[in-house]
Order: C-alpha cells, then structure tokens, then sequence
C-alpha cells in the first residue's frame, strides 16, 4: 500500500536529471523493493526479493537511509541485514508488529526508529 501512494504521489512529477525526485523500483527477482531518491535522503519501501540490487549501494551508500515495511514476509525484509552493515545511517519507519517471529525481530534489533 506504501509503495502504491508512493508511486502515485511522486509518478506524476518528472523523473529525470532535471528534478531532485527519483524512484527506482528494483529488479529483485521474486519479492518487492523500491527506493525514493531525494537530494541527502533515500526512502526505502520493502527490501528484500532474490537479487540484491548493488547500485542501491552505489545510490545510497552516504545518504540518510528510510526503511518502511508494507508487511514483514520474508521476501520483503531479508536484505535488511545486508543494507544495515552497507548504508550509512539506517532508520526504521514502519512499527514492528509484537506477532512477528524471533528470527525476524533479530534481524530488527539494533535498528533506530525514524525520527
């Protein structure tokens, strides 16, 4: 549902070098992952799928990095690890659900909540 009201709230400006908005949906095999590039920020909904896409590394590396969570499968978090030792300053947006399992709260310990 984020990534919907993301796509359709930024879609309609346009993405190209000539505005400080850019949204990259990223090949990711089988899962979901997208970013919103703005200026010093890189807004992250899901992160997660098959293929890690590497230039997300490239594109985000010094940023201030946003991760929010349409829902917590698998196929949408397991690169959370991966982007944690990668991304400079990583912060959490989304409300971790108490239902969720222990192996997948591991994997959120330590995360900061977004301001």
């Amino acid at each position: 549902m984020i990534l919907i009201f993301l796509i359709s709230f930024f879609l309609p400006r346009p993405i190209g070098s000539d505005t400080s908005y850019r949204l990259a949906v990223w090949n990711v095999g089988q899962g979901a992952a997208a970013t919103l590039l703005h200026g010093p920020r890189c807004v992250h909904v899901d992160m997660g799928g098959e293929f890690f896409p590497k230039v997300l590394i490239e594109k985000c590396r010094l940023k201030k990095n946003f991760l929010y969570i349409t829902h917590f499968d698998m196929d949408h978090i397991d690169f959370i690890g991966k982007a944690r030792r990668l991304l400079a300053d990583f912060c959490l947006g989304t409300a971790v659900p108490p239902t969720i399992s222990r192996r997948k709260q591991r994997m959120l310990i330590g995360i900061p909540h977004c301001p």
